[in-house]
Order: C-alpha cells, then structure tokens, then sequence
C-alpha cells in the first residue's frame, strides 16, 4: 500500500512528510557473487534479471544445477547461506489447470534469489518424486532458517503437494507481535525493515497471472522475487532493530489533532454501525480498539484500549453518539453520588445519531421522493414491502401479475424490499451474499409452511380416520400457525432449501449497475454505499416533519388514521405523484369550483344528468371502475362529513332517493360521491 494517502476515511489527507513510494537504488554486484552468476551463466540457468540477480530454474537438470551451485558457493564463502527468504505461488481457481499442486518455490539471500518451477518439473504434479532432491533437502533442513510471513501456510502447500516437510519455518508476523512491532503484513513490514528499491507491492492482479506458463513475464517474476528478497530482510533487520532507509512511523506521517481524529473514528462508525441502532459503550470501545486501522498502525494493544474510551467520551459530548436515557439501567442503579464503575459504564446504552435510511425510505412520503427520483414515477404496495418475508410485488393498476411488471417497479420494490443493506457501506460480495442468504431464508419458510400444513393434515386424518373430513378442517380455518413449532430433529429431516446462486448472483449484480447508473448508489473504493446526496436529501425532509414514519398493524399491513389529511400509499397514483396534499384539500378545492355550466344539456323535468350512482355519467363510472380494483391491502380512508348547502344543490340530500347508492356502488369499497360538476370526471382526481 502506497504511504502517500492514509488509509481511513472519504478524505485525502496529504501526509506531513513526504516520502518517495519507491527509492530507486542503483544496485552493485560485489565480485564473489559475480563468480556465482557466471557459473550459472555457463550451466544454462536462465537468468530473469540482472540487478539484483534472480535466476529461474524450469526442468530438472537446471534446478539441481541451480542448488548444486548455490550450496557449494555459500559453503565455501560463509559456511552456509544463513536465514533465507522463503514463498510459494500458486496460480489462482481463475486460471484453467489440469492437476494441482504449488506453481513456483522462491528462496533468497540478499544477493540472490533462485525459483523454481516445481509445477512444470514434476509434470503437472502427476510426478511429484521429480521434485528437485537437493531443493528438497534444503527445504527439510531444520536448521536452515525459512523466513516469510504466513511461511507456515506455504509450508502447509509444499507437503500436501509434493510431500515437501519444511523444518526451519518463521512466521515473521509472530515475531513482530512478540517484538511489538506495530505491522504484520508483508507490504506493512517490509515498509519498515525492507530493502530499498524492492519495495513489495501487492495487486489483484495477481489472479489473472498463470504462473504455471512456461514462459513468465518479467513483471510476474519480479514480483515473486520480492517477496522472497523481502522474507530475508525483513528477518535480519527485526531482529537487530534496523528500520528501513527513510522509514517515517505512521504518527509522525499523518499527524492528527483531536478534532480530526474524532471526525476520522465517526466516520469508521458509520461505515460500520447504522445510524439509530442502539448498542452500548463498550461495543464502541471495543470497535475502535480493534478495529478502527489508525489505532491499528499507532498504539499497542494496551494503548488502543486507553485511546478508544477517551475518544468515546468525546463522541457523546460531540453529539455523534446519543446516550439512551430512558434504557439507561447501568446509570440508574447506582447511588446519585457515586461514580460509575467500569463495568456501568460499558453497558451505557448508546446509537449513532441520525435516522436510519431503511426507516425514511419505507413511508409513503419517502417512497414518493424514490419513485418521482429515480424510478419514473413507479409505486409498489409498502404494507407487502414491510410485511413477512417473500411478499410480492403488488400492481397498483391490476394490469399484469408482479412477473408482468416494468424493471423500473421492480428495481423499485428490491430496492425498497432490502432498503436495510443501505443503511450503511457494504462490500459487493456481501451484498451478494446478503441477497442469496434472504432468498434462502425465504425458500426455508416456505418449506416449514407446506411441511407444517403437512403434518396437520396427517394428525386429522389420524384422529378422525377419514381423508375428506381432514381436508374440510384444514380448509375449514386451521393454518400453519396453529401447529407447533417443529423440533430441531424434525426440521433435520425437512428438505433443504435449494437457491440458483448463479442466477441470484447474476441478477443482483444486474440491479446494483441500474441503481449505479440511476445515481442512487455509488462506490467508494471498494464499497458499495448510497448516494450522499439522496440520503442528506431525505434526512432532511424527515427532520422538516414531511415524512411520517408508518406503524405496522399486527397483520403487517400499513393503517390509515382516522382523518381525512393523511395520505396513504393507495392515493399515489401512477402518474400522480401529490402525496403532500390530502384527500379533504383536494376535495375542497373541487368544490368551489363545481358551478354548472350554462352549455351543459338538462332534461325537461329539471333534474341533473348526474343525480344518480346509476346515471350513465361518465365520472361515475370512471369512479366507480377506479375504487372497485384491489389496489392495496390498505384499509381505505373513512368518508369526509361536508357540511349540507341547500342553497347550492350542488349535492342531493343524503334522505333524498337519487342519492341512494346502487347495490354495486354499496359493495364498492369505497363511496361514491353525488355531484353535478362534469370536472370530477376524470380518476386522476384522486
């Protein structure tokens, strides 16, 4: 990682020192090791890179060659070659291979460096006694010093494949924790202890190399090199306390006061908690100390613990985190002029402040801002959002089933349907992992439900001996709720629920590029998180009061209030989006404009062409057609009281027979209204 951004946070910080990513060191060859080099030269070891020197041996004969002339050149100079660097590679699952086994076997000095192609010398693994005799016998060598981090997992690798049981191992990250060393992986240490010029920089794409091709790009080897080069540095430099060339600690590069460093933690919190969830103060603390990466980089453990309770404190006096009065049994328990033990204090329960978006985004209010945003003015049926998991998407215009429906609706009601995954930064695979797992959650009810309704039918049919008379009481109002909760053994035997990741993963990949392109979510690195813009929108219409958060019923359905001024999910229209007017303004507003005009036909006798439910009127009929579909499982909104104008005539007398509703207007359910005013003709009124 490149020590030219700190690593937290949404903003760049250029560091106080500079320090160049990489020293260009112009390397010289001391002449013992140049008698090295030459005698590989003559033995037709291929030599990949000159300064410093790496050889690569890939059949048999080279390799031995290659030890035969390494062991006898250390001998003789020094005694033996001393601690080396040691690593493995292996090509990735993403690279077609036809046996398995480790691809390449790295060992190094400081002056040299030697790899070998285990893969392609043992035949693709399918001989593994062609492993190099000399290369293996210096591996098992136990006290030949075998320096690497995680080098035990390499290990682990060599004698699964080929049989290999490495003696000396050092897992440098072991020794840094001993050492208290605040650094524990390859590129961190060797930031620290490393070589200059051979700076280790690691890169994803890495899984797209085939280390088992029989011609290496010089980059790849170069890169394996490294390691392996870093492995021996890294080993001799800790253990006699020599920092790298140029080496600045990480406090000193990016030196933070205390505002920014309660800024920088807030931040980490929110990408990790949601807003409005309560926990307590000992899960921050905890959080921080473990978690947070600049602590990680500046304090030992001990230290993290100190640091982590006073910036916690810091945060409640700064208002990111609010204190839960009213749950608030650790204070409560105490004598008024006591202090709170340590304990008290870590059960103080605590949220993040702010409002979580799952919370705004499932109103109607919230919905309407969504749809007339982003979705083209879609709605989809809130109380099925809310409600028990596996609800469907509803068509508000009974036009289609929900596999029928416009992607915008769709995306709509996913979006809608797992708002919880926005409430804070998520990586794409778990976000992938979230949605396979609610799918699966979703078959496994289904299947308790059906085995449930199963077992019922077999105990009627046990107690009452007769098949039909078990159906007709199943039918008749029993549910799966009223049958007992399976036993663990029982739901062993139930069949698994079977979910087509490839499918699932394909089509949830699928909707996160629309919500991307749509701008409604972005990525941040290597997060997938929501707009800032949307989400500071919409917070602050809740805090405006403009959006109400809706109370679920028992049944899991959204109910209206008992006034005409709220506004429910059913009167969003498709193509009307007014959910800040109510019905009663709407209808009040009408009113004062329903004068007759003077070019409307009257019969003979002098009444209204619209004095009826029967009458053929175009407006009642549209009415009556618009109140009669099944929009939503919302209760519909009680009828308004207007107060009676005779003077008017604008509404008959509800004793009157013309106002008398026709048995299919009495079914509606909804009421039709009585007027003589042509402008209530059309269903977008409402």
């Amino acid at each position: 990682m490149s020590s030219k951004h700190r690593s937290t946070g949404t903003a760049r910080i250029e560091p106080a020192v500079r320090v160049a990513s990489t020293v260009h060191v112009h390397e010289d060859i001391s002449p013992s090791i140049q008698i090295l080099c030459d005698a590989m030269t003559e033995a037709r070891i291929n030599r990949a890179r000159d300064r410093p020197p790496v050889f690569i041996a890939g059949t048999y004969e080279s390799a031995e060659l290659a030890m035969q002339l390494f062991s006898d050149y250390y001998t003789t100079v020094q005694g033996s070659p001393g601690p080396v660097g040691f690593d493995t590679e292996t090509s990735s699952p993403f690279i077609p291979r036809k046996g398995t086994g480790v691809s390449l076997v790295q060992i190094a000095t400081k002056d040299v460096c030697l790899i070998f192609q285990a893969y392609r010398i043992t035949e693709q693994n399918t001989k593994p006694e062609r492993f190099p005799p000399r290369l293996k016998a210096f591996l098992e060598d136990k006290d030949q010093i075998l320096a690497g981090v995680a080098a035990s997992g390499d290990a682990t690798e060599l004698r699964s494949s080929y049989g290999i049981n490495c003696g000396g191992v050092v897992n440098l990250e072991k020794i840094a924790k001993e050492k208290k060393v605040l650094a524990a992986s390859l590129a961190d240490l060797d930031n620290m202890f490393g070589y200059p010029g051979r700076e280790v920089v690691k890169t994803k794409a890495i899984l797209k190399w085939n280390w088992d091709s029989p011609t290496l790009d010089p980059k790849w080897i170069w890169y394996a090199a490294k390691d392996a080069f870093a492995g021996q540095a890294i080993y001799e430099n800790m253990m006699q306390g020599t920092f790298k060339i140029g080496h600045v600690p990480y406090a000193q590069l990016f030196p933070y006061s205390d505002e920014q460093e309660t800024d920088e933690i807030a931040t980490f919190l929110t990408r990790t908690l949601a807003k409005g969830k309560q926990t307590t103060m000992g899960t921050v603390e905890s959080l921080i100390s473990k978690q947070y990466p600049r602590f990680q980089k500046m304090y030992q453990p001990e230290e993290r613990v100190d640091h982590s309770k006073r910036f916690t404190k810091l945060l409640v006096k700064n208002g990111i985190l609010i204190v839960d009065q009213d749950n608030n049994t650790g204070a409560s328990s105490h004598a008024p002029d006591s202090p709170l033990t340590h304990k008290q204090e870590r059960n103080i329960p605590v949220s993040l402040a702010g409002k979580p978006f799952s919370a705004i985004a499932i109103t109607p209010a919230g919905m309407a801002y969504l749809s007339k945003k982003f979705f083209r003015g879609r709605v989809v049926d809130l109380s099925a959002v809310m409600g028990k998991v596996g609800a469907a998407a509803q068509d508000p215009d009974g036009q289609g089933s929900s596999a029928e429906l416009d992607q915008d609706q769709e995306d709509l009601r996913l979006f809608l349907r797992h708002a919880t995954m926005w409430d804070r930064p998520h990586k794409l695979a778990a976000l992938v992992s979230m949605y396979i797992g609610e799918l699966t959650s979703e078959e496994t009810q289904r299947i308790v439900q059906h085995e449930k309704m199963r077992r019922m039918s077999q105990l009627s049919i046990s107690e009452s001996g007769n098949t039909s008379t078990a159906s007709n009481s199943v039918e008749s109002g029993a549910s799966a709720e009223d049958c007992p909760e399976p036993t663990p053994l029982e739901r062993s035997q139930y069949p698994k629920a079977e979910v087509d990741r490839v499918k699932a993963t394909t089509t949830w990949q699928k909707f996160i590029n629309r919500m991307k392109h749509k701008g409604l979510l972005e990525n941040d690195r290597h997060l997938v998180q929501l707009a800032p813009g949307v989400e500071q929108r919409m917070a602050s219409l809740f805090e405006k009061g403009s959006m109400a958060s809706p109370q679920p019923s028992q049944e899991g359905d959204l109910q209206s209030t008992s006034t005409p001024t709220s506004t429910s999910a059913s009167s969003i229209s498709k193509g009307n989006l007014e959910s800040k007017k109510s019905i009663s303004k709407r209808l009040s507003k009408m009113d004062k404009k329903r004068s007759p005009k003077p070019s409307s036909p009257t019969p003979s006798d002098g009444s209204s062409s619209f004095s009826g439910p029967s009458s053929p009127s175009s407006s009642m009929e549209h009415r009556k057609a618009y109140h009669s579909k099944p929009h939503h499982t919302i209760q519909p909104y009680p009828r308004p009281s207007f107060p009676e104008k005779k003077s008017r005539g604008s509404r008959s007398s509800p004793t009157s027979p013309a106002s008398t509703p026709s048995p299919a207007a009495a079914s509606s359910p909804t009421t039709s209204w009585t007027t003589k005013s042509p402008q209530m003709g059309s269903s977008e009124a409402l």
